[in-house]
């Protein structure tokens, strides 16, 4: 599916699934708008693909209900030159055979979460911010957050943050990585890096204006953890 220019509309009120058992790509591109009021599904049955590309200033996808990126399968969330995604809760890599990958670069380019996010519930999840774009969630963010599982944020470039009101876990029962690099900043109301038993942290602050800004920041609290 193709969404195009500022007069295109997609508005879905059932479940949505991009990539159920197949492939299934949905591009949103020059201004134009998609939204669902349910749960959508990206990459759902062990062997598909489901890719989300937004791409532009104005371009959007609003999604009411949880965000699946690889439940079982891959799911990819592709956020470019100024384009903006919101939706509540994310899992990236649901299962242990799921993959959830989401990749936001530009300035202005936007995503917001307004719960829960998981990189890596039981799969592996991979979140990359660069060259200035942002992104936000207002609850709990996971990386790692099953024993298992393997969540990677990456924060890269002048301009460019991850932001989130409350705990920030790396490797919360599973393996976390945070990298924050090149003026790259990440702002959280706490830190646990090494949360639980079993949980891996990694935290790597690197390069010139390069900041993690947190209330209080745990290292090795019941699992391991490096800073």
């Amino acid at each position: 599916v193709t969404l195009s220019d500022k007069s295109s509309l997609w508005k879905s009120s059932g479940t949505l699934f991009l990539g159920n058992y197949g492939t299934g790509l949905l591009s949103i591109t020059n201004g134009a708008q998609g939204s669902v009021t349910s749960t959508a599904y990206l990459g759902n049955n062990i062997g598909s693909l489901g890719t989300l590309a937004v791409d532009g200033t104005g371009s959007n996808w609003t999604d009411s209900g949880v965000l699946y990126l690889g439940e079982a399968g891959s799911g990819v969330l592709n956020v470019t030159n100024g384009g903006t995604v919101t939706n509540t809760s994310s899992y990236l890599g649901d299962s242990a055979t799921g993959t959830g990958t989401v990749t936001l670069t530009g300035k202005s380019s936007l995503w917001k979460s307004s719960g829960t996010l998981f990189l890596g519930n039981y799969g592996a999840g991979l979140l990359s911010i660069r060259n200035g774009a942002q992104a936000s969630s207002t609850s709990i963010g996971y990386v790692g957050y099953n024993v298992g599982s393997l969540g990677t944020l990456t924060v890269d470039g002048t301009g460019s943050n991850w932001s989130n009101n409350a705990a920030l876990y790396v490797g919360a029962s599973g393996m976390g990585v945070l990298s924050v690099s090149n003026g790259g900043t990440v702002s959280s109301l706490g830190g646990n890096v090494g949360a639980m038993a079993g949980g891996v942290g990694t935290a790597i602050v690197s390069g010139p204006g390069s900041l993690w800004n947190a209330g209080y920041v745990y290292v090795g609290n019941f699992g391991l953890g490096s800073v």
